[in-house]
């Protein structure tokens, strides 16, 4: 099936696992009916999570804690190392919806993976 879709269908497939079908298809007529970058003001409809009606606390903060690490995967697939800011958004993200032992983990690996000298905040 992949073999036949466009290289740019695919590499936004890639960098949004489990956005259904019509919303890649979305995206992908945005970004070409744009010069350069599309404004947040039209990417955020397309790409926002439509909650379902019931919710559960734990289903949100696994659903959150999956998104950012989707996120620092692809910043790091991409840069190579990440920044403070971000390093620092994935810890409390480990904090609220993880667990402590994971983010105590995450921080003495990623803070030194990255070449970032932790703060006491």
């Amino acid at each position: 099936e992949d073999m036949h879709k466009d290289p740019v269908t695919l590499q936004l497939e890639r960098a949004f696992p489990g956005l259904p079908p019509a919303r890649i298809k979305r995206l992908r007529s945005l970004f070409q009916r744009t010069l350069g970058t599309p404004s947040m003001l039209r990417l955020v409809p397309i790409l926002r999570e439509n909650l379902p009606p019931v919710l559960e606390p734990g289903w949100l903060k696994r659903k959150n804690l999956h998104d950012a690490r989707i996120a620092m995967q692809a910043a790091e697939d991409e840069w190579g190392k990440v920044d403070a800011p971000l390093v620092n958004a994935m810890l409390k993200m480990e904090t609220t919806c993880g667990s402590l032992d994971r983010a105590m983990a995450f921080h003495e690996r990623e803070f030194e993976a990255n070449g970032i000298k932790p703060t006491p905040y």
